[in-house]
């Protein structure tokens, strides 16, 4: 059975690449759709360039959805025409119903998407299977490694994957066979266009898809075939998109189109006049407990499954159903008062067949195991990002189906169940030590209990997502609690969050050396097991430390990733990677080198600030050193310092100060 590989418009019309044996090209007959609206006399539409056939329908009109309006759709031989009946109507008709693609709009004509199994009439198989996509990667080589800007580095060197050899770059045409997928990155198609071989590289109908593209590509391959199936968009275009948001709006857009709900690109909400005290109530984040800085033993972790979406789910939220005038409520939110029709809502039905998808694809990874397992992982990984998205942009005044008044609904209506959940723990005898949006962090008791009374309690999934040996909150620089900078062993596996290890802008050498000195601890049950483990960590940055004093490095695990927010020269102070990037865009990562001044990696590689790789050293040795300080108090006292009904204001380096554990830390543990 074939596979469909891609599609699109080319001269001749519309084309479906679909992938047997070989790559063969398929002309469907179709046509493209234009939806208007009269805003006055138009002349003779039966004349319009390409016209195949002209109606009339009645579709919805937004903002509710309550009212019939008379639609022109022309169907056209090929979309490129639209641009010109468009020009020629100006301001007399109004066009509709353009968040989809033309190539997404030839997709749902026929009922398939890409990578998709079809027979030959083109119906789906229902094969669920990844596709059996050929594919060679080009990785183009400087002194750091792989470089995701071939074209300003000028690099000559490229490394062929999956064979492992590096060739000339005059060479890629020949040396990289007739694969399906051509998977690169950065700005490799722009370079290889400059060199002149773009065209041959992608000769025959190869689909170029890219893995750094952006958020989306995070899960690799399979995860792109996932937004690819649910948004009807070939690799190419998932794989270049400018968000999560480009295939949320497409799935809504096909609800939309099936229910005759006109719909538009940037038509948004205006949001309705309040109060200010309405506001201050409505206009909040998600609930959260801020823990105290130290250390815990034998914490539960338990999370709502994906509680933003199930909320929009449960509770039929979407634009049109939230304060409609003309539908009967059958739900207020509290806190916020808004009013929740019963009408099944576009958002919430579009939302609805992800979540189902991500569960099954759980309880596959589940089963499975090996590579079959991690396949699996990143394919309802890729729905993770995807459910997530739905939220966000669920608050975005120029999405076609956002709305603010909806964005309130959902995160009050998660307050109160993450409300409700630290209550039912408290009753069942646990200890709440921390709560932040969708996840709960307890002691004692049974956790699989808990997470059924909540479940059973709200309506919404809650899931033990583990236990940690021990977990250590990590303070501010002002000795403050930090809702989400915490290190610990959770089942067995490291879990950082908030400090350098996981941060993108720390070099490899410095995020590697901490990496290891938290590992060295490993799954410690008590804080004799910790402090024993002390050496052995501290042995991680001595060996940084050393080589990095001595040279001993390679270039690539000193480079830096920073995105700019802003021009270069909008910046009021020059930091580190603005000096590095004054040829770059907003939104560009920028990767450089500390050196006497901050260089980017295009100029190779010209030596290193030792001083300033040792400082950033420092700092992370000095997050790790935390965990023995707090363990150092638990283990003195006999009992935990840090409850979080208690204030860490003991003294024990006798100063008279509130004790900074990232501060004292150093002096408290010359005693240990």
């Amino acid at each position: 059975m074939p596979w469909v590989l891609s599609a699109g418009w080319d001269r001749e019309g519309p084309y479906l690449v679909l992938r047997e044996a070989r790559r063969r090209i398929l002309r469907p007959d179709a046509t493209f759709p234009l939806y208007l609206t009269l805003n006055g006399p138009v002349g003779d539409l039966e004349d319009a360039p390409c016209l195949e056939s002209l109606r009339e329908e009645e579709w919805l009109a937004p903002p509710w959805y309550e009212r019939g309006v008379r639609v022109l759709v022309l169907e056209l031989r090929h979309p490129a025409c639209a641009g010109r009946i468009l020009e020629a109507l100006g301001d007399r008709a109004t066009r509709w119903n353009d968040v989809l693609s033309p190539t997404q709009m030839l997709l749902l004509s026929l009922g398939v998407t890409c990578c998709q199994e079809v027979d030959d009439s083109l119906r789906p198989t229902g094969n669920d299977d990844l596709p059996p996509f050929s594919w060679v990667r080009i990785a183009f080589l400087d002194d750091f490694g792989e470089t995701p800007r071939p074209d300003t580095s000028r690099s000559r060197r490229a490394l062929i994957l999956p064979r492992g050899d590096v060739v000339d770059v005059t060479d890629i045409p020949d040396e990289i066979g007739d694969p399906d997928l051509v998977l690169y990155r950065g700005t490799a198609l722009r370079y290889m266009r400059r060199l002149g071989i773009l065209r041959e590289v992608l000769s025959g109908h190869r689909v170029p898809v890219r893995l750094d593209g952006t958020v989306l590509s995070r899960e690799g391959l399979p995860g792109l075939v996932e937004w690819s199936r649910l948004g009807r968009l070939p690799l190419d275009a998932v794989s270049n998109a400018r968000g999560i948001g480009d295939v949320l709006t497409s799935m809504e857009a096909e609800v939309a189109l099936r229910r005759r709900m006109l719909h538009r690109r940037g038509q948004g909400r205006v949001e309705a006049p309040r109060r200010l005290s309405e506001l201050a109530r409505a206009d909040r984040a998600g609930h959260v407990l801020t823990p105290e800085p130290g250390i815990l033993f034998g914490v539960h972790q338990l999370d709502f499954s994906s509680l933003y979406p199930s909320i929009i789910v449960k509770y039929n939220i979407s634009p049109e159903t939230v304060n409609n005038p003309h539908r009967e409520a059958v739900f207020e939110v509290p806190e916020v008062g808004h009013r929740i029709s019963g009408e099944r809502g576009v958002v919430p039905e579009a939302v609805e067949g992800v979540l189902r998808r991500r569960l099954l694809l759980r309880a596959l990874r589940d089963a499975a195991s090996g590579e079959e397992r991690g396949v699996l992982d990143a394919r309802q990984s890729a729905l993770k990002w995807l459910l997530v998205a739905s939220f966000g942009y669920l608050g975005y005044r120029k999405a076609p189906f956002g709305s603010i008044e909806a964005y309130e609904c959902v995160t009050a209506l998660a307050r109160e169940a993450l409300s409700r959940a630290m209550e039912i723990a408290s009753d069942m005898g646990f200890r709440v030590v921390h709560a932040l949006v969708d996840g709960l962090w307890v002691q004692g008791g049974d956790p699989h209990a808990l997470a059924e009374a909540v479940t059973e309690a709200t309506g919404i999934g809650m899931r033990v997502e583990g236990t940690y040996s021990w977990i250590a909150f990590l303070p501010s620089a002002e000795g403050l609690g930090v809702p989400n900078r915490y290190v610990g062993f959770r089942n067995g596996e490291l879990v950082a969050k908030g400090v350098m290890a996981s941060r993108r802008d720390t070099p490899p050498i410095v995020a590697e050396a901490q990496l290891s000195a938290l590992r060295a601890i490993g799954d410690a049950r008590d804080a004799s097991a910790i402090l024993g483990a002390r050496e052995r960590a501290m042995r991680a940055f001595a060996e940084a430390a050393r080589r990095i004093s001595e040279g001993d490095v390679e270039p690539r695990e000193l480079l830096i990733r920073r995105r700019l927010s802003r021009r270069p020269e909008d910046y009021s102070s020059l930091q580190p990677h603005v000096r590095a990037a004054m040829l770059s865009e907003p939104g560009d990562f920028v990767e450089y080198v500390l050196g006497r001044r901050p260089y980017p990696r295009e100029l190779g590689f010209r030596g290193y600030s030792r001083k300033a790789y040792l400082e950033l050293l420092e700092r992370a040795k000095k997050e790790v050193e935390f965990v023995f300080a707090a363990a150092k108090l638990y283990y003195s006292s006999g009992k935990y310092k840090c409850h979080v009904d208690d204030k860490l204001d003991q003294d024990p380096i006798g100063r008279g100060r509130r004790y900074n554990p990232i501060r004292d830390g150093g002096l408290l543990l010359q005693r240990i």
